[in-house]
Parts: C-alpha cells; structure tokens; sequence
C-alpha cells in the first residue's frame, strides 16, 4: 500500500550524472567571480601531532603543525 503513493519520476536512477554536473556548472557560471590568485608553493617539511582524546572531544584531531621551509610564488 505505501508503495502506491511513491512518485518514482524523480528517482535517482532515471538521471544521468551529465544532466546534474550541466546544472551545476550553469548555475557556477552565471556567478564566478574572476579575483581570484595562483599559489606555486614548495614545503620543505610539515610535522604534525595528532590527538585522539581531541578527536573523540570533537575539538579536531590535529593537536599541532609545524610548517618548515615554505617557498613560493604569488601570481594573479
């Protein structure tokens, strides 16, 4: 009986991944925005503590990061 009242025109099977990716695209377009700059970055080294008591606190599971050595290039 609940079977009865199921509108299957909208079921994911009768759509193909082209017709949302065209949609979304569409919709991207009509609002880019062009100010936008290019990184080209080198990192020599990243080490980072991870902290399951964190994790499970929900406060992240990274404790702490340290960068070493960042070169790069800013281009717009």
């Amino acid at each position: 009986m609940a079977a009865v009242g199921y509108d299957v025109s909208n079921h994911p099977a009768y759509h193909e991944v082209d017709d949302e990716v065209d949609d979304v695209l569409d919709s991207y377009d009509s609002t880019f925005n062009n100010n936008w700059s290019m990184f080209d970055l080198n990192v020599d080294s990243i080490d980072v503590t991870l902290s399951l008591r964190r994790w499970l606190d929900g406060k992240g599971l990274v404790k702490d990061a340290f960068v070493k050595g960042v070169r790069g290039v800013l281009g717009e």
